[in-house]
């Protein structure tokens, strides 16, 4: 019985070594599980709450919970503010609190915690990767063994930047008092104060150190006039309680009448003017950075150290305007805290001005509107106008040119007849009647083929049969077939040219009745006795065709009408050449549309001249399809001078 009572025994004990194991070996497995989970120590400097290290903290976490999926943070407040560090005593109660405990990185804040933390790195938290954050010291000791292990973020001071701009805000300033405490961070400050003071020796600079408001009150009475102060330091008031900082600015402030400048963020409050300051959630953020990559496996010694120089400036504009300090002083990238919107700063009366100004604004821009759909309704209606207009052209000069073709056939006919003595004129007036039918005839076509050409260019279908042709020899050609008629008249014609041959690209009886219409304009002005000049002159990518008269003149005032539709330079009751107002704006499209440029010059009692220019070179395309109404030279010539009478 005795055997079986031990034997369950023994059972009972293996089988619970073996459940211990099991269990020992599960929970181990579960506690690795989740390779995301980090462990992480924050040791800071301060007290809890400190609202600098809870900013750092802040960008800290922003970077690595985006990164993992379950961060454990654990904290340290050395509270260096209320009592100094015993280096000793905290090696001693660390080597008890961490003995067992293992974090995946360790984060070490502002100087105080670095100075200490380096003393107590190798013995306690060994090989643990280390990253220290806002450091303000350049010139900090690092021990061998945490040079390894460690990397982090510096702080660039905006000190000297700080006192320039408050130098440049404040031209009265004399006197410059720097309020700091008796924490390491001030010490390492004030060694950068004691530099600037050797650029500024025509400043008196006053350095106030102690841990006291009340000291920093009394040290800075009689200081007030020509002064500016600058605060870092967090005080204690009688009772040895810390304050926060905005409070220690407020006190201050109370105190004194001179204004307050700082480079802390923490301090900024109604009471600080502004400063240069460093934002404790960017440093956090690129503290966060290096944190991520070291957990993310990358060695430290890998990773260089980073010095943050992103200021900003922030200033407040309550005592902006007290110190009558304008938005227009600062630079362009500050910061302007309780900046009021412009519509609050103005007076009542002034905002019942404007309502008033905007309503009557809105009502005009109401009626501008009406009045613009009312234009645009007339502008529908006056293009359909237009339309009908000139389809009415089209059809009453095609209506007109039917019957007026019989005429003319009739009237050649009636010439043939005469040329071969079948019909035989009994007197000379008869003649003349038949000579008359037969130009006012012509007259007629004239007018209804420019009518037709003008209703074409405005509907978009007037085209153009170009060829390559000596420009020269042809506009020669045309100027010397109309020589005797113009010097029956009484006129001279001279023909001058700079050069024999130039090919341009033209349609030969569009060219034709350019050159023929601005014969016809000079010959109708010109008196007799006169003379007619055609010039033709070279230059280099172009011709220049100037055709010009001694005839009246047209008067300044006029010029700029004479190539408008229907307008002429006299009017009906004054008038003594005839004309439809037609011509010259139909001679400008036809220059145009040849990529050319018709343009005069005119002086009143000494004569005009009509300059167009046409670009030169072969055609790409030919076209010698010859699409003209009236085949004969001498026709064309007779129907152009067809408003010209004797």
């Amino acid at each position: 019985m005795k055997n079986q009572i031990k034997q369950l025994v023994i059972c009972f004990i293996v089988l619970l070594i073996i459940c211990t194991n099991f269990s020992t070996k599960a929970y181990s497995l579960d506690s690795n599980s989740d390779s995301d989970n980090k462990k992480i120590l924050i040791i800071n400097s301060y007290h809890f709450d400190e609202p600098w290290e809870a900013s750092i903290f802040s960008g800290i976490k922003n970077i690595l919970d985006k990164g993992f999926k379950k961060i454990e943070y654990n904290f340290e407040y050395l509270d260096s503010k209320q009592n100094a560090i015993d280096t000793e005593q905290m090696i001693k109660n660390y080597a008890i609190k961490f003995k067992n405990q293992k974090y995946d990185l360790i984060v070490v804040c502002d100087d105080e915690a670095f100075e200490a933390f380096n003393q107590c790195y190798e013995e306690i938290f060994y090989g643990t990767p280390v990253v220290y954050t806002s450091i303000n010291n350049p010139n900090i000791e690092i021990n061998d063994t945490l040079k390894n292990f460690s990397t982090g973020v510096k702080e660039e001071q905006p000190i000297t930047n700080t006192v320039e701009l408050a130098l440049k805000l404040h031209s009265d300033a004399k006197i410059l008092n720097f309020l700091f405490d008796n924490s390491k961070t001030s010490t390492v400050y004030i060694n950068e104060v004691k530099n600037i003071e050797k650029k500024y020796k025509d400043f008196k600079f006053n350095i106030i150190q102690t841990d006291n408001i009340e000291q920093v009150i009394n040290k800075l009475q009689g200081t007030e006039r020509n002064s500016i102060n600058f605060i870092y330091g967090v005080y204690k008031d009688r009772n040895n309680q810390i304050l926060n900082r905005r409070n220690s600015a407020n006190i201050i402030v109370n105190y004194t009448k001179a204004p307050l400048y700082t480079w802390v963020e923490p301090y900024f409050s109604e009471a600080v003017l502004g400063g240069i300051v460093l934002d404790g959630v960017e440093i956090g953020q690129a503290t966060g950075a290096i944190c991520y990559r070291i957990l993310n496996g990358e060695e430290v010694k890998t990773i260089k150290p980073v010095m943050d120089k992103d200021f900003k400036y922030i200033f407040n504009y309550d005592i902006m305007k007290k110190c009558s300090i304008k938005t227009k002083e600062l630079p362009s990238n500050a910061v302007i805290m309780n900046h009021p919107s412009v519509f609050k700063q103005i007076p009542t009366e002034i905002k019942a001005a404007i309502i008033l100004i905007i309503a009557i604004l809105s009502l005009i821009v109401i009626l501008l509107f009406v009045k613009m759909e009312y234009k645009n309704e007339l502008y529908k209606k006056a293009i359909e106008y237009e339309n009908l207009r000139t389809e009415f052209f089209a059809n009453i000069s095609h209506e007109l040119r039917t019957p007026l073709n019989i005429i003319l056939s009739t009237l050649q006919l009636h010439d043939m007849y005469v040329e071969n003595g079948s019909i035989i004129y009994k007197n000379e007036t008869t003649y003349k009647r038949m000579s008359a039918l037969k130009q006012n005839s012509m007259r007629l076509l004239r007018l209804i083929n420019n009518l037709i050409d003008i209703t074409k260019i405005d509907a978009g279908y007037f085209n153009l049969q170009c060829q390559s042709l000596n420009i020269i020899e042809f506009i020669e050609d045309i100027t010397m077939s109309v020589a005797n008629y113009i010097e029956r008249k009484n006129i001279s014609l001279i023909f001058d040219t700079e050069i024999e041959e130039k090919i341009a690209c033209f349609d030969p009886n569009k060219m034709e009745r350019i050159i023929l219409n601005l014969l016809s304009n000079a010959v109708k002005f010109t008196p007799k006795g006169g003379t007619i000049y055609v010039d033709i002159r070279d230059e280099k990518d172009k011709v220049k065709i100037i055709v010009r008269d001694t005839g009246v003149g047209i008067p300044k005032d006029k010029q700029e009408i004479i190539f408008e539709r229907f307008r002429q330079v006299d009017n009906l009751l004054t008038r003594n050449q005839e004309g439809s107002g037609i011509g010259l704006s139909l001679t400008k499209s036809l220059v145009e549309m040849h990529g050319g440029k018709i343009y005069i010059e005119s002086e009143v009692n000494i004569g005009s001249s009509f300059i167009f220019e046409i670009p030169c070179g072969a055609c790409a395309i030919e076209d010698d399809s010859d699409k003209s109404f009236i085949n004969s030279h001498e026709d064309r010539v007779n129907l152009e001078f067809s408003d010209i009478y004797d």
